[in-house]
């Protein structure tokens, strides 16, 4: 398991630990979520990526998706769904929160 605070710093973590389901979020320094998500699935494509975000907004989503994310969270969502979208990434299953609006 590991932590980052930026972008470029998430990459090189994801790259070191290779982890089976990484959590980003979209709006990071540096590189954002998106493109560590590009990034991550072109060095390691079994990451399952989940994007644990404030962004409501569907573009956002569609972005992350289009990257390679198998996962969008909002971050108000309580800890017990954030385990239950890691359980459905892990499974190879796509998880999108019922609250991003158009």
């Amino acid at each position: 398991m590991g932590e980052a605070g930026v972008g470029q710093e998430a990459l090189k973590k994801i790259e070191q630990l290779k982890p089976d389901v990484a959590l980003l979020d979209v709006t990071m320094p540096g590189l954002n979520g998106v493109e560590v998500t590009r990034r991550v699935m072109k060095i390691l494509p079994r990451t399952r990526i989940l994007i644990l975000t404030m962004h409501a907004d569907r573009f956002f989503a569609i972005e992350t998706l289009k990257a390679g994310a198998l996962g969008y969270l909002l971050k108000e969502y309580s800890f017990t769904q954030l385990t239950d979208a890691i359980k459905t990434l892990y499974q190879g299953k796509v998880f999108i929160s019922s609250a991003t609006s158009a």
